[in-house]
């Protein structure tokens, strides 16, 4: 019969849930800080890194914030424009001879003469 050789090796253990979370818990808090220590040994780099992170959400923001300022300004904006004219000479004879060619327009409106008061 042959003899059985002992184990060597690490072994294998069951490890529970809460152990799991424990060990999970202890490795991000080593991690963040030795983030911290890094942030605090490098303050120049670090402040660049914030800066750029701070612009990186600052300019979609402005510009969701300028977008929905220029769309509540255009809503008060008519589509139709409106021209007036005012002319030097009082004759009633020219201002109604202009005011012809307007009206036969596809896209002309409305014209009409305002006495001075």
């Amino acid at each position: 019969m042959s003899k059985r050789m002992p184990e060597s090796g690490a072994r294998q253990r069951q490890q529970t849930s809460m152990g799991r979370l424990k060990s999970l818990w202890q490795s991000h808090r080593a991690v963040a800080l030795q983030s911290i220590r890094k942030l605090i040994g490098e303050p120049a780099a670090s402040a660049m890194t914030i800066a750029v992170i701070g612009i990186a959400l600052l300019l979609p923001t402005t510009l969701f914030v300028a977008m929905n300022n220029l769309q509540i300004l255009s809503e008060g904006v008519s589509e139709s424009s409106r021209i007036t004219l005012y002319l030097a000479d009082s004759s009633r004879a020219r201002p109604r001879a202009r005011r012809g060619p307007m009206r036969h327009r596809p896209k002309g409106g409305a014209a009409r003469r305002v006495r001075r008061t």
